[in-house]
């Protein structure tokens, strides 16, 4: 009976034991068969090939071929261990090996007695144990399959993850790719080539601020981020689409898109060199380079604030503020249109026979020689103012001598 007693319950621990040992037992085949085994956690290579449990990392088989990663997707260890110890598998495990441990050695006293009771007793802790551990590795199965669970959803997680991974490095590659054929003074950003800080994009080159500005506005500009600006002693032109050598402008001119204008009340000299003040002309005037200069059969007026109409002097004759005066030794004629030399009449008397001088006298008159026609017309104007004379005394001496005889 005691035999049979000790059979039941080695039978017991041997199932017990070979229970745990399925639940720590994990299969190894194909890829990695020298090197514990493919590591499915870890992933594939960078080469896409696995990688095996001890690290080795030399195997030609593709992890995406590979028996063992295809059936599963599982997280990684770490995270195998966070999931453990969320749902307290250290400490049921441990307890389980405690109880088997106990439950060795009861079986152990149980081998070692002769005594009935001790071995019914010892059989009954047993059984206790037994059914103990085994509802413990129930639990540990069942957190086993949530874990499980969760562990597969963590290694998808995990796999789209490295999906990302790869493509990043694809891209990054890409771009590394790209990078060295972007121009000079440039970088590759989000599919495409920018110029650096302080460079802009012309055409497929990236130059510098300046030299965009002057293939704007010519070799006289120069420029930052925002603007174009001339060089010094340059400007824009008026349309805004050159830098040209600026202008001074003189005084008494404003500068308007770098062309001089005069001011109001100025205008320019003759060779547009100065501004000057302008000149009003009065009637009858023209401005000439801003001088006035009266008109043809015009002449200024002694103040010079006025054109008067021309006055033409006859021969002989000045012309002074406009009025003709004869000159020295002429004299206007009785019409005032001509310059005449003035006679210088000598009255000369003479006393005749018979005659006393206060009562009868002849007037002759001495003229100067005469040439030519103004000659001739002296000389005939003479005699005529000799008979003139001469007929005036006789009829004088005539009268004299009619009122002696009356009174005598």
């Amino acid at each position: 009976m005691k035999e049979k007693i000790k059979k039941i319950s080695l039978s017991i621990l041997i199932l017990l034991f070979s229970f745990l040992l399925i639940l720590d037992t994990e299969a190894t085949s194909g890829a990695c068969s020298w090197h514990g085994g493919v590591n499915c956690f870890a992933g594939p290579d960078w080469d896409g090939s696995v990688i095996c449990n001890d690290g080795w990392k030399d195997s030609t088989v593709s992890f995406y071929s590979a028996d063992e990663c295809l059936e599963e997707i599982f997280c990684t260890p770490s995270q195998l261990e966070s999931l453990q110890q969320k749902y307290g598998v250290p400490e049921i495990w441990t307890e389980i090996q405690s109880k088997t441990q106990e439950i060795s050695n009861l079986n152990e006293q149980m081998n070692n007695t002769e005594d009935y009771a001790t071995i019914m007793y010892l059989s009954s802790q047993i059984k206790t144990l037994v059914w103990t551990v085994q509802q413990e590795q129930q639990l540990l199965k069942q957190i086993q399959s949530q874990i499980d669970i969760e562990c597969k959803a963590l290694g998808y997680d995990n796999q789209q993850q490295r999906m990302l991974d790869r493509l990043k490095e694809q891209e990054k590659l890409l771009e590394q790719l790209q990078a060295s054929s972007c121009p000079a003074n440039s970088f590759y950003s989000n599919g495409k080539c920018v110029c650096n800080d302080g460079y802009i994009a012309s055409g497929s080159s990236c130059i510098t601020y300046t030299q965009n500005c002057q293939l704007k506005y010519g070799v006289n500009s120069y420029g930052d981020k925002n603007y174009c600006y001339c060089s010094p002693g340059y400007e824009f032109n008026s349309a805004k689409t050159a830098c040209v050598l600026s202008i001074i402008c003189p005084p008494y001119s404003s500068k308007i898109n770098n062309s001089c204008y005069c001011n109001a009340g100025y205008e320019w000299n003759s060779s547009k060199t100065s501004c000057v003040k302008t000149i009003i002309c009065p009637i009858n005037s023209s401005k000439i380079n801003n001088v006035c200069i009266c008109n043809n059969g015009y002449e200024w007026n002694s103040s010079k604030t006025e054109c008067i109409k021309s006055i033409i002097c006859p021969l002989n004759s000045t012309k002074v503020e406009n009025t003709c005066n004869c000159d020295n030794g002429y004299e206007w004629d009785s019409s005032k249109t001509t310059c005449v030399k003035k006679i210088e009449n000598k009255i000369e008397v003479v006393q005749e026979e018979g005659n006393n001088v206060n009562e009868s006298s002849e007037i002759s008159i001495k003229q100067p020689e005469k040439k030519g026609l103004l000659k001739s017309i002296s000389n005939f104007l003479a005699s005529v103012f000799n008979s003139v004379k001469n007929f005036s005394s006789n009829i004088s001496n005539s009268i004299k001598n009619f009122f002696s005889k009356i009174f005598k």
